[in-house]
């Protein structure tokens, strides 16, 4: 959002900005997306969140990046204008354009890598885990246990449902043990008493 601010700033013409305009509303609802799938993972929805990012912030992303690439073409085909009209100062006004496309170009791939690695990965795998764990593998670790975000946090909700599972099985063979052993003392009991 800076970037933009800063891009509109230096771009001076009616079109370009225009560009930038159109593009603002497109970052917002890519936003706005990615707060609806972290609220899904909050709610302990990993799949629906994973389903919601190739269905929603997936088709976001390209218009966002449709947005920029038009950006980019039309500060190119700016740049070109001015290095025609004036060989001293184009080389400089190409490098500010490059700049700001190349910002405007990171701010979208840096978005889209940190929903991908960030969000959608972990969550994959900490659905791949409750899989793992619902089929009766208790042993596996849960990823993401130790990380300090959301995503964190609904491992560390996971791992409580394996410690539970894990407490139960240790109960259950309790339970079998000491019920082998009234058995068998009964069994003991009865030959005495005969």
């Amino acid at each position: 959002e800076e970037g933009l601010e800063a891009a509109s700033a230096a771009i001076r013409t009616e079109r370009g900005r225009e560009l930038i305009n159109q593009i603002k509303p497109e970052l917002d609802k890519y936003s706005g997306l990615a707060e609806q799938m972290i609220a899904l993972q909050n709610s302990d929805k990993a799949s629906d969140a994973a389903r919601f990012f190739k269905e929603n912030m997936e088709p976001q992303s390209v218009l966002v990046d449709k947005g920029v690439s038009d950006l980019v073409a039309f500060i190119l085909s700016q740049a070109e204008g001015f290095v025609a009209a004036s060989d001293g100062s184009a080389t400089s006004a190409f490098m500010l354009t490059a700049a700001i496309a190349a910002l405007a170009v990171l701010i979208a791939m840096a978005g889209i890598a940190f929903a991908v690695f960030g969000i959608a990965n972990p969550i994959r795998s900490i659905a791949s885990a409750m899989r793992r764990l619902s089929d009766g593998d208790l042993d596996s670790a849960i990823p993401g246990a130790g990380r300090a975000d959301e995503v964190g946090e609904m491992a560390g909700a996971v791992e409580v449902f394996r410690q539970n599972a894990l407490n139960v099985v240790r109960l259950e063979k309790e339970a079998a043990l000491s019920r082998s052993e009234s058995e068998a003392v009964r069994a003991a009991a009865q030959q005495r008493a005969e």
